[in-house]
């Protein structure tokens, strides 16, 4: 298993620098497979949403296509993909969002707290004031 980083992840995505979209493109279609695969820990897959929606201004339709994609692929493995489908699952505008929130949940929390007015929308998310 290989741990992979974001921005290898964004540039297979994004193709939006040669050199490395090539690179990535060729780790993730060529060298990867099923007995050897990409690992992206929870970490690096919400950095790479984070960039998706801060860099390159994605909308959460297609932030959540492309996390869908890694998880559907046979050569990368997700940590936790039961969080991954439970967040994709969730209705709210924020993916990393719905993670933070289940994987709080997972680790026994009885709820979220935030500062954040949209994020509290969410079921079992609570303003702190």
């Amino acid at each position: 298993m290989i741990n992979l980083d974001a921005n290898i992840l964004v540039r297979y995505i994004a193709r939006d620098d040669f050199q490395q979209t090539a690179a990535a493109t060729d780790l993730i279609e060529t060298r990867l497979s099923e007995r050897d695969p990409g690992y992206v820990s929870m970490i690096a897959l919400v950095e790479f949403c984070w960039v998706l929606e801060r860099a390159y201004s994605a909308e959460a339709k297609l932030i959540e296509a492309a996390v869908s994609e890694l998880l559907e692929s046979p050569v990368i493995e997700l940590e936790r993909s039961d969080l991954v489908v439970g967040a994709l699952a969730l209705s709210h505008r924020d993916f990393s969002d719905r993670l933070l929130h289940l994987a709080g949940l997972s680790a026994g929390a009885t709820k979220t707290l935030t500062f954040d007015r949209r994020f509290a929308r969410l079921d079992g998310v609570d303003l702190l004031t």
